[in-house]
C-alpha cells in the first residue's frame, strides 16, 4: 500500500496499518484477493448484493445552489454560530487544562461548517460585537455557502465516476430522477421510481432506462494507483493520471525553466 498512498494521507495509512494488525496480512494483499474474485475489477471487489439498483437524484445546478444557500441560512437561524462558539470554548478550556497546543488543521476542525468560521472564532468577545466582527461573520457565512456548493459538485462527480465511469467494473444500474421542481415530485420522482422497482422485481420491460456509462480519462487513467515523485518540484502524486497531468502543467514547466537558469548561473560563476 505504501506505493499507492500519498505520504501525507494519514487517515488511509492508519487504516492500512489497522487492517494489517487485525487481519495479519497486508492491506494490499486483501485488496488483490477481492479484485481477483468473480465480477471484480482493478478498482474494487464484486458486488455484495447483485439484485440492487441505484437512484440518482438530479437537480438543475442553479436550483441546487439556491437550496444549499437556504440550507446554510437555516442552519444559522437554528443556532450554528452559538454551537460553534460553545464547542470552541469547551475545546480551548480542555486544551489549556492539558497544557496542549491548539491545532485547527486536524479532525473535526477541518469539517465543513467549522474551519470556515475559524477567523471569527478567534476574535475577542469585544471584536465579535463590533462592526469588524459582523463583517467577518458575514464573510465566513459566504465562505460556508461556497464550500457547501463545491462539496455538492464533488459528490456528484464522485458518483458519476464511481458508477458510470468504469466499464470493467460490476455496478448496479443507476437511474436518474429529476428533483428540480418539487411540485412535480410524484410525476418526476415517486411514480418513475415505483415503476422502475416493480419492473426490476418482476424482470419486465420498463420505459425508463438506466443512465448510460460515461468513460472518462480520469476514471481509466487512475486505475493504476502507484505513487510518483517529481524530483524537479519535489512533490508526490498518486495515480498515473495525476502524474501525467502534472508533467504537462505550467507549474512543472516553470520549475524546470527556473532550475535550468539556476544551473546556468552556477556554471557561469565557476
Amino acid at each position: 500500500m505504501a506505493k499507492r498512498l500519498h505520504p501525507n494521507n494519514r487517515r488511509k495509512i492508519l487504516r492500512s496499518l489497522e487492517v494489517l494488525r487485525q487481519k495479519g496480512k497486508p492491506h494490499s494483499k486483501i485488496l488483490e484477493e477481492q479484485q481477483r474474485s468473480q465480477g471484480a475489477s482493478s478498482s474494487g471487489g464484486a458486488l455484495r448484493y447483485s439484485d440492487a439498483i441505484i437512484f440518482s437524484l438530479q437537480c438543475d445546478k442553479d436550483v441546487l445552489d439556491e437550496r444549499l444557500n437556504r440550507r446554510v441560512d437555516k442552519m444559522m437561524e437554528q443556532g450554528l454560530v452559538q454551537e460553534l462558539l460553545n464547542f470552541h470554548k469547551m475545546y480551548n478550556e480542555s486544551r489549556i487544562a492539558d497544557e496542549g497546543f491548539p491545532d485547527y488543521t486536524k479532525g473535526v476542525f477541518q469539517s465543513i461548517g467549522f474551519k470556515e468560521f475559524h477567523s471569527y472564532l478567534m476574535l475577542s468577545e469585544e471584536e465579535k460585537k463590533s462592526e469588524k466582527g459582523c463583517l467577518e461573520l458575514e464573510k465566513c457565512l459566504e465562505e460556508l455557502k461556497m464550500v457547501t456548493r463545491r462539496y455538492a459538485r464533488r459528490q456528484n462527480k464522485w458518483t458519476r465516476n464511481r458508477f458510470l465511469g468504469r466499464r470493467d467494473r460490476q455496478v448496479p444500474p443507476m437511474y436518474g430522477l429529476d428533483v428540480t421542481d418539487l411540485d412535480k415530485w410524484d410525476q418526476n420522482v415517486a411514480q418513475p421510481a415505483t415503476q422502475i422497482v416493480q419492473s426490476f422485481i418482476s424482470q419486465t420491460d420498463c420505459e425508463y432506462q438506466p443512465l448510460p456509462m460515461q468513460m472518462t480519462t480520469t476514471s481509466t487513467a487512475n486505475a493504476e494507483e502507484d505513487t510518483y515523485f517529481c524530483d524537479i518540484c519535489e512533490r508526490v502524486f498518486v495515480g498515473s493520471f495525476q502524474w501525467s497531468d502534472h508533467l504537462k502543467s505550467n507549474r512543472h514547466k516553470k520549475m524546470i525553466e527556473r532550475k535550468n537558469k539556476l544551473s546556468k548561473r552556477e556554471i557561469s560563476t565557476k
